[in-house]
């Protein structure tokens, strides 16, 4: 495969739902994207998001993280072990946006996803699947929930 395959399942806003609103996407990574090589050597995932459709500022985050000018959190990542990935900012965006806290229990809930975490300072959440198969059937209960 050479390049990203996408398969939306709910973009639209009038298509989610009440309560815990969300798109969930179903991705295939490649080594290329769009013709162009990726900086890390990273295993071959498919993975789903899931966008609980708030607004999660990062300036926000940072400050509830409390971190000092200059000041690092949390240890490196290995590209080759996403099983053991993190997200040093999860706690701070869920005190931000405690709604993110649901989008990772809807993902953890869904039969061969794992790891499950959050998206950079959030909202946005993802889980892994072994195949584009598990991503799209994960994608599309999550979408219909």
């Amino acid at each position: 495969m050479t390049r990203l395959t996408r398969i939306i399942t709910a973009a639209d806003p009038a298509a989610l739902s009440e309560g815990t609103r969300h798109a969930a996407a179903a991705f295939a990574h490649a080594p290329h994207l769009f013709g162009i090589p990726v900086l890390f050597n990273l295993p071959a995932a498919a993975i789903v998001l899931v966008n609980p459709g708030v607004p999660c500022a990062t300036a926000g985050v940072f400050a509830t993280l409390g971190l000092g000018k200059g000041q690092h959190f949390g240890e490196g990542l290995d590209p080759q072990l996403p099983v053991q990935w993190r997200n040093d900012l999860t706690a701070a965006a869920l005190a931000v946006q405690p709604v993110i806290g649901d989008v990772l229990v809807v993902l953890q809930s869904q039969a061969g996803l794992s790891p499950v975490r959050m998206s950079g300072s959030g909202a946005t959440c993802f889980g892994l699947a072994q195949d584009i198969g598990a991503a799209r059937r994960a994608a599309t209960k999550i979408a219909a929930a």
